[in-house]
């Protein structure tokens, strides 16, 4: 996977836009006199960014792990909750074929999304952005598991069904607008790049890297190697998955394809990418491994993501990319039972308890990242019965930092250099953005929820957690 060094394609939503300051100035305490002498705030001030998204899956963890463990939940938590739950209503637009958009026309003005309009990367172009434009599919790879966090976390039936409604919309919108099956012109499969169907340019001359360098159509398609639309649970992804696994090796050119201005290919060669599609696909349909598969499994796993464990995951520029590739082979540890995988999780929390989270990651976001691949892993370990291999005291360091993010002022968190005002906790943030009066409207807008039944191959979404197979406790 990447590293902090390498372009992903799937960082934050993007990087602050500097504006002058006598705007800030105005668009943070809304004077009229600068109000009316600029142009209206870009489409994605107030929006909702990996940032919130992964802050509120944590919170959803730790609501899950707290109950399960029949401990106390803070009141945070459940404020959290709520505030997530609000967050997907306001946000979700839902579409005439039963699948839904996150916040379409939000990036319209955002310059990742500048040059949309276009097929083909060229020099010179001149920008052609869209409307009612959505995230790019590459982002969207974290909502499988980000909906199950919170569906495992609802404590009313009402609530479960609506985000097992809202998995089941999200099979239907992927498979029916960013999957694109094998054909005459493919032997692969190929994905594009924005989930409402559209391919064009993504992120052409990134910060600054070149007026050619950028994702063209269908070059995000490697985000999905790594496993996590397997957390859809349901037939369909388990199938995409399996065909996925069958189509290795790729051809150089095909690799190309998939990976756009991205030149790390030892994933497709040494063996971490079929390893991933193969553990997504048992993952979504419940099937078990054979023994030749967790042979080989455990060899590549000891190989490739031991060493990988070994290291200080949480430090520096390493916390972005640490979960990308972990996240799927964390889920096999439990889901399937696997001892050494567990142990080399557990010796990973481990270390990062003892050194109470020092150094930090590089960035905040970088510092969700992993907080999240903690959650999940407190979780998983609470289901299967494993408590004993939860480090002590590392729940509370997760907690400790999610409740201080969310009610604890700090740092400034919100983006200021878009025109948002200087907010330094969650808390009061999440509500100001809560409070916008934004109104998301996509082409084919359907109403809310749609009469469209999701394909039966996208309905009732497996609850993939880990079997309790003993008693830890």
């Amino acid at each position: 996977m990447p590293d902090s060094s390498r372009e992903t394609a799937w960082r934050a939503f993007a990087r602050p836009v500097v504006l002058c300051a006598a705007v800030l100035a105005g668009l943070a305490i809304g004077v009229p006199a600068i109000a009316r002498s600029v142009r209206p705030p870009d489409s994605y001030v107030g929006t909702f960014t990996d940032f919130d998204t992964y802050l509120l899956a944590i919170a959803a963890d730790l609501s899950t792990y707290r109950r399960l463990r029949h401990q106390p939940v803070d009141p945070a938590l459940d404020e959290m909750a709520d505030v997530a739950y609000r967050m997907h209503q306001k946000a979700i637009v839902y579409t005439t074929d039963g699948g839904w958009l996150f916040q379409p026309g939000g990036w319209d003005d955002h310059p990742d999304y500048r040059y949309i309009g276009y097929d083909e990367k060229k020099a010179g172009l001149a920008p052609r952005p869209g409307r009612h434009v959505v995230s790019d599919a590459s982002h969207f790879t974290r909502f499988p598991l980000w909906l199950l966090s919170h569906r495992l976390a609802a404590h009313d039936s009402a609530r479960a069904r609506y985000y097992a409604h809202l998995e089941a919309g999200l099979c239907t919108q992927f498979f029916e607008h960013v999957v694109v099956p094998p054909s005459s012109s493919s032997r692969v499969y190929r994905f594009n790049n924005f989930m409402d169907g559209r391919n064009g340019l993504y992120r052409l001359n990134y910060l600054n890297r070149g007026s050619v360098w950028g994702y063209g159509p269908y070059q995000l398609s490697s985000t999905v190697l790594i496993g996590w639309w397997g957390f859809l649970g349901t037939p369909a992804a388990a199938h995409l998955y399996d065909s996925l696994r069958d189509q290795f090796p790729y051809s150089k050119a095909e690799e190309a394809l998939y990976l756009g201005p991205v030149t790390d290919t030892a994933p497709f060669t040494d063996g971490r990418y079929e390893l991933l599609t193969a553990i997504a696909a048992r993952l979504a349909s419940g099937r078990p491994a054979t023994a030749a598969q967790s042979r080989s499994e455990e060899q590549l796993f000891q190989r490739h993501f031991v060493p990988e464990l070994q290291a200080s995951l949480w430090a520096g520029g390493n916390a972005e990319s640490a979960q990308y590739m972990l996240m799927v082979p964390l889920h096999s540890a439990f889901v399937e039972d696997r001892p050494t995988w567990k142990q080399a999780f557990a010796d990973q929390f481990q270390r990062y308890t003892a050194a109470r989270g020092t150094p930090p990651a590089a960035s905040l976001l970088g510092r969700l990242h992993y907080l999240y691949f903690a959650s999940r892993f407190l979780v998983l370990a609470a289901q299967s019965g494993d408590s004993t291999l939860i480090p002590i005291g590392l729940d509370a360091l997760v907690e400790s930092q999610i409740l201080g993010l969310w009610r604890t002022p700090t740092i400034v968190i919100s983006q200021v250099g878009w025109g948002e005002p200087a907010f330094r906790e969650f808390r009061s943030y999440e509500q100001w953005k809560l409070s916008q009066p934004k109104s998301y409207v996509a082409s084919d807008s359907a109403t809310s929820p749609p009469m469209v039944v999701a394909p039966g191959s996208c309905q009732n979404p497996r609850r993939i957690v880990a079997t309790k197979r003993r008693d830890g406790e």
